[in-house]
């Protein structure tokens, strides 16, 4: 198996991750500084998503710190860069139990009645509460929480979750090839589970021999505001790529995952993330960052065009070292891209 499908394999399949964009990363990097040098810098994704990056990273020596406002995120965070394993014995008495949630939590059945199958819904309940069902520490209880998300994404028939044409599983495996293939994963949960989990433990040990000089630092907040705590005695990298097409809590596939992760239903609504907020989420960061060290960005996917995130926005934050741009969608008039700027 290649780097590179040890690093892809454990994360989360977010449509519009950073994973495609890791061969960039890199060869930014190294024009930078040569890999030989990786393990003295450190690598702060402030606005992580699946960790792409700060895993890549990570996987080749840097210190990482990973930060998401997003608990679709941070959760597995927590799990990629700590040092819990996967338990296969644990798993199955887990999956053997009652599904149950604590007092005062709706069950996944009714916060999710129509993308969600009940069995499934069921197994959800199961993974994501262990750790308070059974006393967990924090460490497996995260863990458990990871392998809930991404059971929910198991179950996602398409690139969005579509409705339930029936519940009753025989009819909807006939449904077309898609429902049966989750159909398939509906009915062989534990094995479908520890494929992951295998998945998810070549990440975190390949992470975890990096033997990195300082152990990762893994928040939950507003990049504004985490970005305070970070250290800057050593060069270092930072992701701040915040999503310009669109606020992702309501993309549909995530309010799905949000809902059974915050225990409420979320906002529905679509369109771009406001272009006043997006530049505010890099600009109001950036002040907290020293001269010096390098930045990587993308910008061209929504609100904010290709040109102006360019011309008024990374022109605030140091001169562009490189960039890969491309056409959006096959626009001829549009491109996107990434860019690493070094700190003015």
């Amino acid at each position: 198996m290649s780097s590179f499908d040890v690093i892809s394999k454990g994360l989360l399949p977010f449509l519009g991750g950073m994973r495609r964009f890791i061969p960039f990363l890199f060869s930014s990097a190294q024009e930078a500084v040569p890999m030989s040098e990786w393990h003295k810098w450190s690598y702060h994704d402030m606005t992580c998503g699946s960790c792409a990056g700060s895993a890549a990273f990570g996987f080749y020596g840097m210190s990482v710190s990973a930060n998401d406002l997003a608990m679709r995120s941070y959760i597995p965070a927590q799990v990629i860069f700590g040092r819990t394993t996967f338990n296969p014995p644990l798993l199955a008495m887990v999956l053997d139990g009652e599904a149950g949630v604590p007092d005062g939590k709706s069950i996944a059945r009714d916060l999710v009645p129509d993308h969600i199958h009940p069995l499934a819904a069921d197994v959800f309940d199961k993974l994501y509460y262990a750790g308070e069902r059974y006393g967990f520490d924090e460490g497996t209880a995260a863990y458990f929480r990871y392998i809930a998300i991404r059971w929910v994404l198991l179950n996602k028939n398409y690139m969005y979750f579509l409705k339930l044409p029936t519940r009753d599983l025989t009819q909807l495996a006939v449904q077309g090839p898609q429902w049966a293939k989750t159909v398939e994963v509906i009915r062989k949960p534990l094995e479908n589970l520890r494929r992951v989990a295998k998945d998810i433990d070549h990440l975190v040990h390949a992470i975890r021999s990096a033997k990195h000089e300082r152990a990762p630092l893994v928040m939950r907040g507003d990049c504004r505001e985490n970005i305070k705590n970070i250290q800057w005695d050593r060069p270092s990298f930072v992701g701040l790529n915040p999503p310009t097409a669109g606020n992702a809590t309501f993309m549909q596939s995530n309010r799905v995952l949000d809902t059974l992760l915050f225990n409420e239903p979320q906002k529905a609504g679509e369109g771009d993330m406001p272009g006043e907020l997006w530049r505010s989420l890099i600009l109001d960061s950036v002040k907290h960052i020293p001269s010096g060290h390098y930045v990587f960005s993308f910008v061209g996917d929504g609100a904010v065009s290709w040109e102006e995130g360019c011309a008024e926005v990374f022109s605030h934050v140091g001169p562009i070292i490189k960039e890969w741009s491309f056409p959006w969608h096959g626009s001829d008039t549009r491109k996107a891209g990434l860019v690493m700027i070094r700190r003015a």
